[in-house]
């Protein structure tokens, strides 16, 4: 059976390295699934994602050796079931303000008894219905709450308390804009809400998890304890377009003079 590789590693007490990818096209996944990444992010809350598509962006990931997860846009347990059986490996969970938000988003993610996961043969147990394989399958989920408001802030001593939650993972652009301060990522609001949510998870038994947009971005999460680190699709190339472009143009006003 499918093994989660991501999953095991931070286990051990590693980093792992992610990048969000919006769109479906499964060539595209498999393009970047070639950066080195232990895990791709496949985003159908604000990218087109959906569950149909799932099965062949995790099979792309899997043929690159990188975990595929996804972004849900619920936590509803039939948006989470077809993610799940079409091959999924983890979920992210967006906005989860309150404790019982996380524990039904678990419930989603999990056969019974730990949850109440429908069962079906399907990718995420080698269309196997046996106690083994179900319970390699709930062993191996991911699951990622993303702590993106003011509320999941002074809510974060419970949020950690909720079993079966591997990951809580800061979103500062959502979670910039609920403190009153939209983009402005080293605004003191911010910065003191990010180091409060660090310190109690770190104190806990949970990994810290943080979108980190630039290189600079993703070393001040390692420096607070992050070790499950995601960046963009979109960053990374709007730099590198930015880049090559000045390069070039700098090179033609060289040849001008």
């Amino acid at each position: 059976m499918i093994q989660n590789t991501t999953k095991e590693r931070l286990l051990e007490g590693q980093v792992v390295l992610g990048c969000f990818v919006r769109t479906p096209d499964a060539s595209f996944a498999e393009y970047v699934a070639t950066g080195g990444w232990d895990f791709l992010v496949f985003d159908g809350e604000h990218g087109s994602v959906n569950t149909s598509e799932v099965a062949n962006l995790a099979r792309a990931s899997e043929n690159r050796g990188v975990t595929p997860m996804v972004r849900v846009s619920s936590s509803h347990s039939a948006t989470v079931l077809r993610c799940l059986d079409a091959g999924a490996a983890g979920l992210h969970f967006p906005s989860m303000n309150e404790p019982e938000e996380a524990r039904l988003a678990v419930s989603a993610a999990k056969y019974p008894p730990r949850g109440l996961r429908g069962l079906a043969g399907n990718r995420s147990t080698d269309w196997a219905i046996t106690p083994e394989a179900i319970g390699h399958a709930n062993d191996q989920t991911l699951v990622v709450v993303q702590i993106e408001t003011r509320e999941a802030v002074d809510n974060i001593e419970e949020l950690c308390a909720v079993d079966g939650i591997d990951v809580l993972f800061i979103g500062p652009s959502d979670l910039s804009q609920s403190l009153g301060v939209p983009g402005d990522f080293g605004h003191p609001l911010l910065v003191d809400a990010i180091e409060r949510v660090a310190l109690v998870v770190r104190e806990s038994e949970k990994v810290l998890g943080l979108f980190a947009a630039t290189a600079q971005a993703a070393g001040k999460g390692l420096e607070l304890g992050a070790r499950y680190v995601a960046t963009g699709v979109e960053p990374l190339l709007g730099g590198a377009m930015r880049s090559y472009v000045s390069q070039v143009w700098e090179t033609v006003r060289s040849h001008e003079c």
